[in-house]
């Protein structure tokens, strides 16, 4: 083995260091913030605001399966509290069982309660 297999020609030395600084470039031009929560998905941030809290009902007020409708935090789209029975990720609640949707379907944008 010779002494010049370890080593890096010029073109591929101006390859790494092509890369290392479009990299660089990259890196820079998205530095994180206090507006972005986490990455989502590659040069993807999610972006996360904070709304006040209130009360929206007291959980004597719900009955397992009947949704009780609210509009929060904003006017425009609809909002429904239902109690499932069962535990649910992130639910609320002694039971964890309460949970919270929007009307609003996140994938085609079109209300689902048809208003």
């Amino acid at each position: 083995m010779s002494a010049r297999s370890n080593r890096v020609s010029r073109r591929g030395f101006l390859k790494l260091a092509g890369i290392a600084g479009a990299a660089m470039v990259g890196i820079a031009a998205f530095p994180p913030g206090p507006e972005f929560s986490e990455a989502v998905a590659p040069g993807v941030l999610r972006v996360t605001r904070t709304y006040p809290r209130i009360k929206v009902a007291r959980l004597s007020d719900l009955t397992e399966g009947n949704p009780l409708d609210f509009r929060y935090p904003l006017k425009e789209h609809g909002n429904f509290l239902v109690k499932l029975g069962a535990p649910a990720r992130d639910g609320v609640g002694p039971d964890q069982d309460v949970v919270a949707f929007n009307y609003l379907c996140s994938h085609m944008g079109c209300p689902l309660n048809g208003t």
